[in-house]
């Protein structure tokens, strides 16, 4: 059970969509609170078939409610999906967590990956059988969740997963909002901090910190809210 919470004072008009990452959904914040806010939860569906990150972001705004106040919180994929979608919308603020705000703050493997297009070669059930065993080796700290992790994933659709992969992959973004917050963990394998500009640097964060240090991350979005 998630352990959101809204003040009872808080204005429906104070919403906060939370975007999770590729390999999960709103299970992912069960150990954020946030003060102040109403919480919505944008759920991941399955991209159209070719599509770009940015198209992408514009088919899940769908899910947004503009005419009211908001701001988006996007971790590692929703973060990327935030950065599109503040294009286009206007949020009150925007915080990335663990996340890239342009193609140049992904690692080289995903260039190299993209080059070989080695995920339309294996498959989105072999990504889906394989995603554990890959947290596991780059973020070990995410092992102290691990059964929420593997219950997120084994509901993954498999075609979901590969055509998000290939959003990625395709990604070329160099242009974003420079009011962007961007909080990411010292200790991030999977998206190293050593390709990061300006941001909020966690002591000990892992790309799984949102699940794994709920305290921590609480701390930082409700002080920059």
């Amino acid at each position: 059970m998630t352990t959101l919470q809204s003040n009872s004072a808080t204005s429906l008009q104070n919403i906060v969509y939370l975007i999770p990452g590729q390999g999960g959904d709103e299970r992912l914040f069960q150990h954020i609170t946030i003060d102040n806010h109403q919480i919505k939860h944008i759920k991941l569906e399955v991209p159209e078939k070719n599509a770009t990150l940015n198209e992408y972001a514009h088919a899940l705004s769908t899910q947004i409610d503009t005419t009211l106040q908001f701001s988006i919180i996007g971790v590692s994929f929703g973060g990327m999906i935030a950065v599109e979608m503040a294009k286009f919308l206007s949020p009150e603020k925007v915080i990335i967590i663990s996340s890239a705000k342009s193609a140049s703050e992904l690692p080289i493997r995903y260039q190299i990956a993209r080059c070989l297009r080695l995920h339309k070669l294996v498959g989105g059930k072999f990504l889906k059988r394989s995603a554990n065993l890959a947290r596991t080796l780059f973020e070990p700290d995410s092992r102290s969740e691990s059964k929420v992790f593997k219950a997120m994933i084994d509901d993954l659709d498999p075609t979901y997963l590969i055509r998000a992969v290939d959003c990625i992959f395709k990604w070329k973004n160099s242009d974003y909002p420079k009011d962007i917050i961007h909080i990411h963990g010292e200790k991030d394998h999977t998206i190293p901090i050593r390709n990061i500009k300006n941001a909020i640097v966690v002591k000990n964060g892992s790309h799984m910190m949102v699940l794994t240090q709920g305290k921590k991350i609480s701390a930082l979005i409700n002080e920059h809210l």
